[in-house]
Parts: structure tokens; C-alpha cells; sequence
């Protein structure tokens, strides 16, 4: 700042972010040394604080994709006391031993702890990502306003997926253990903790770092920061992204595996963002924006999937499909996007089948990977596992004329149109790839719900009988 008073300055090279190193002197011809106090003048003060406000600084330093991120805390409307209350949460930082704890959700429960929780609403960080091109720094990121609210809304809105959607239990996916964010017991702070540190969207997005570091145009980085600040998210540039690094996953494996859990992240993450109302879409694809409709995880009645009659392996698959489509627009309202799902659910079936009866190596999902598929392929594919699914009926004894009759009773009037689809590409493969991974373990699940029922729902003993009669 400018006063125009005469006093003494001081002249600083280094300072705490490396902005101004002695590698500049290459651009800048006067920025030598001894003449730093021409280039870059502080007060005596001033001088003093930079110093000696080093190591508070490095405190608030982490890395992420090869990038120095700094974190840096202040509170709105900043006073002696407020000063006071942040050097002694700055110092309870530095001197903080644990690896598991970021900056910004470490300071804000110590200022909870000291000062209260309205205190803590009041706290904000300045949060700057820089890249070291050889010792040249530059800033990829910069965002002068992040509290932890819209960290803290995302991860409710994922943790509701995760145990009072039909996302998963009983009706959708399985919990994965040791992988974070869709491992049972997952909580909110586990989740602000994930989003804050970057693991968030780096476990969906592709590698895009090189050895350097991040680059501007990094997806993990685009979507860590639209994450802090509670940026509309274009869901066909998410799904984009989904796809390109389900790719990524599919060629590093030798064995060419499925990245199921992968996929379940995704789609954990996805609902989450819409839950949280940051999903944008083409004004006519709202369904993509719209959150799941809250379902209970409880387990339903045997009543409710077979009335007066037995529970069937049918009847319970059927059960949890219908529930799983009829619970989210993305599927239930848009033909095209449900029938890529359903033939990912077709021919994952299929090719568990394949494995665990037929003892078959390379099955159906090898010849249609979702990295591959086109809708041209989704047309073909129907008919053809149609036709498998009448041949398979005979390997067991408990179906009847198809073995997957709840999946081909769906309606796909779409698969006769594939001329007048208007999903993207990607689009296609990831509701696909959902389908497939829905698929490979849809009996499994159904056995297991069934049995959850049959535990729960035990047979009338003959009072209970009696009294109905």
C-alpha cells in the first residue's frame, strides 16, 4: 500500500509461497538480490512477520496431484482477538503429529473447541494451489472465500445415499470395506475430510498429473474446487470424465477386469451431487439433476415381493429391479438411458452365469466391455442374450422358459429406435457400466435379500393361526 510517507524499507527475496525466487531474475532483470527492497519493499514489520510467519504457513501447506496447496485460514471481520484465537489454532496445527487430519477441518475444530461454534461459521480460508515448473511458481487455483459449507452439504447428501437411498442395501449395491467413501459406517466427517483433502474427486476422476504436477485443466483439481465452492457441476462433463477414467482403469489392469468398485464411487458420487443440487444439465435433461427419492433400507416384508405365495429367486430380482429403476428419473424417466442400464444389467447376469455355471472363461462382458459400447452394439446385444438367456433356462431347474425374465419384461422400445437417440456417447457406456456392475451381482444379492427376509418374517406359529382365523 502507497502512503507516501518516507520511511525505511526492507527488501524480501524469499518469502513463505516462493512467489518471488531468485529464478524470476531471468524475467525480470531487476529483480536482483540487492535491489529486492526496489522490487519488493516491506516495512520493518512487515519484514519481521514474513519471517518469522514462515512456519505457520508451511503448517497450512499440503500436497495433491504433485501441486503445493495452501490453506490459509482468517475470519470475517478479523480483530485482536480474533488474531489471537487463529495463532493459537495456527500453533495447535503445527505442532499436530497425525498425517489424517487436512488443515482446514483440523483449524475449524480447534476454533469450535476454543471459541464455539458460531465462532467457527465465521472462519474462511484462502485456498491457492501452485505448480513448480523448475522453480518457476506458478498458481493453477485460487480462491480467496472457502468455508467447509458446501464440503459439509455434499457429504450429507452422500452419506444419505449410502444408508436412506435404494442406492445401496437391500435394493442397490453392496458397501465395499477399505474403500473410501462407499465403506460401511462411512460418516460425514469422513466424507468433509475426503472432499477437502481432494481424495473425493480423485478417486473418480482420471489421472491426468504428470510427473509435475496438476496442470490447469486437471479434472480431479476442476472438481476438488467446484466441490469447495459449491459450483454448478455440468453432469455430461462429469459423466465425460467417469467414463475416461473407467477407461484409464480397464487398461491398466492385465486381466481387463471390470472397476466395479470404481464404478459404485462414481455413482455414490453422482447421486450425491445431485442430492446436493449442484448437477446442470440441457434444460430438456432435468432427470439427471434430480436426486434419488428417499427409500427406506429397511428390509421389505415377504409379503410385499410375494404376497400369499413364496418368495422366488424371480420374484425377489424383480422386486429390487423394479424398486431400483423406479426410484431415480435418470433411469425411470428417459427410455434411452434405461435401456443402456438394462442391457448392462442383461449381460452382466449373463456373464456371471457364464463363469459360475458354465465354467466359461471369456463371457459376454468381454465381448461388449463398456469402454466399447456403442448403440449400435446395445441394438445387436439385446436379441442375442435374449436368446441365450431361453438356452440358459435349461441349466437350471428352478427357471422357466428364460432364465432373466424380469430384466427382458422391461420395457426397451428404445433399442428399436437407435437412429433417434439423443445420449451422449459417454452417457451410454457409464449407465451401461452401471448396469453391468448391477448385473454380475443381482442373484447374489437377491439370495441374500431373500434370506434377510425368511430370518425376519419367520412362519405364523398355530396361535398366531388360530387368531387369524
Amino acid at each position: 500500500m502507497v502512503t507516501g510517507e518516507r520511511s525505511e524499507v526492507y527488501g524480501t527475496v524469499e518469502e513463505p509461497m516462493d512467489f518471488f525466487t531468485i529464478q524470476h531474475a531471468e524475467k525480470f532483470n531487476t529483480l536482483m538480490r540487492k535491489d529486492s527492497w526496489r522490487s519488493h519493499p516491506v516495512s520493518l514489520n512487515a519484514a519481521l512477520l514474513i519471517q518469522s510467519g514462515s512456519s505457520l504457513v508451511d503448517a497450512c501447506r499440503t500436497t495433491r496431484n504433485g501441486l503445493g496447496v495452501y490453506t490459509l485460514p482468517y475470519f470475517v471481520g478479523m480483530d485482536e482477538q480474533d488474531a489471537e484465537d487463529l495463532y493459537y489454532a495456527l500453533e495447535e496445527l503445527q505442532n499436530y503429529e497425525g498425517d489424517d487430519e487436512h488443515p482446514m477441518h483440523f483449524l475449524e475444530d480447534v476454533i469450535e473447541q476454543e471459541c464455539g461454534p458460531e465462532k467457527a461459521q465465521e472462519l474462511r480460508f484462502y485456498v491457492i494451489s501452485l505448480r513448480n515448473d523448475s522453480g518457476d511458481i506458478n498458481v493453477i487455483h485460487e480462491v480467496p472465500d472457502v468455508s467447509l459449507y458446501w464440503p459439509r452439504k455434499i457429504a450429507k447428501t452422500h452419506r444419505h445415499v449410502l444408508d436412506e437411498s435404494s442406492a445401496f442395501g437391500p435394493i442397490g449395491f453392496e458397501t465395499v470395506e477399505n474403500w473410501q467413501p462407499i465403506t460401511s459406517g462411512t460418516n460425514v466427517s469422513d466424507v468433509v475430510k475426503s472432499i477437502v483433502s481432494g481424495r473425493y474427486a480423485w478417486g473418480t476422476m482420471p489421472v491426468m498429473a504428470g510427473d509435475d504436477g496438476a496442470m490447469a485443466d486437471d479434472r480431479a483439481e476442476w472438481l476438488t474446487y467446484a466441490l469447495l465452492t459449491g459450483d454448478e457441476i455440468p453432469a455430461q462433463r462429469l459423466l465425460d470424465a467417469y467414463v475416461e477414467r473407467l477407461e484409464q482403469e480397464y487398461r491398466d489392469d492385465e486381466d481387463d477386469r471390470q472397476p466395479i468398485n470404481h464404478v459404485k464411487t462414481q455413482f455414490a458420487q453422482f447421486e450425491a451431487l445431485a442430492g446436493a443440487g449442484l448437477l446442470v444439465d440441457k434444460a430438456d435433461a432435468t432427470e439427471l439433476q434430480t436426486p434419488p427419492k428417499t427409500m427406506t433400507t429397511d428390509v421389505p416384508s415377504k409379503t410385499e415381493i410375494a404376497g400369499d405365495g413364496d418368495l422366488s429367486r424371480t420374484g425377489l430380482r424383480r422386486y429390487r429391479l423394479e424398486n431400483f429403476i423406479e426410484n431415480r428419473e435418470s433411469l425411470a424417466e428417459n427410455s434411452e438411458r434405461k435401456s443402456a442400464f438394462l442391457t448392462g444389467v442383461l449381460v452382466g447376469m449373463t456373464s456371471r452365469h457364464q463363469t459360475s455355471e458354465r465354467g466359461m472363461n471369456r463371457t459376454v462382458v468381454d465381448k461388449y466391455p463398456p469402454t466399447q459400447i456403442t448403440i449400435d452394439r446395445l441394438v445387436r446385444v439385446w436379441p442375442e442374450l435374449a436368446e441365450k438367456s431361453d438356452v440358459y433356462a435349461k441349466d437350471a431347474d428352478w427357471a422357466g422358459g428364460s432364465l432373466f425374465p424380469e430384466v427382458l419384461d422391461q420395457q426397451t422400445t428404445a433399442l428399436s429406435h437407435p437412429d433417434e437417440w439423443e445420449l451422449s456417447l459417454q452417457d451410454v457406456r457409464f449407465f451401461y457400466a452401471l448396469g453391468v456392475t448391477y448385473g454380475k451381482r443381482a442373484d447374489e444379492r437377491a439370495r441374500n435379500l431373500g434370506q434377510r427376509i425368511e430370518s425376519q418374517d419367520p412362519e405364523p406359529n398355530e396361535t398366531e393361526a388360530a387368531d387369524a382365523a
